[in-house]
């Protein structure tokens, strides 16, 4: 990582506003190749535009956010939500 790049963890307060659990600690399967992390273990990029989250091993991206000025936040998954495992007690609401 560089100075431009940040592990999950840093993205901890952006997914609390779309998740109503700790994001954080749920493990995510990359589609591309097939690596197993806990989101805070995921490569981050932030800025103004959004935040991207990827695997750290392949560099796919996994997951973007973004804030809309109205305090709309959106995530956009290239994956499948079945590809997140849910702490024990968590569920995984789907909002449409």
């Amino acid at each position: 990582m560089d100075n431009t790049t940040l592990d999950g963890n840093a993205a901890g307060g952006i997914l609390r506003e779309i998740f109503p659990f700790e994001m954080t600690l749920v493990e995510e399967t990359c589609a591309h190749c097939s690596t197993t992390r806990v989101v805070g273990e995921l490569t981050v990029y932030m800025s103004a535009m959004g935040t991207v989250m990827r695997c750290p091993t392949c560099d796919n991206v996994l997951m973007r956010i973004v804030s809309t000025k109205g305090g709309c936040v959106s995530c956009i998954s290239k994956q499948s939500p079945d590809t997140f495992t849910c702490p024990p007690g968590a569920t995984l609401i789907r909002k449409t």
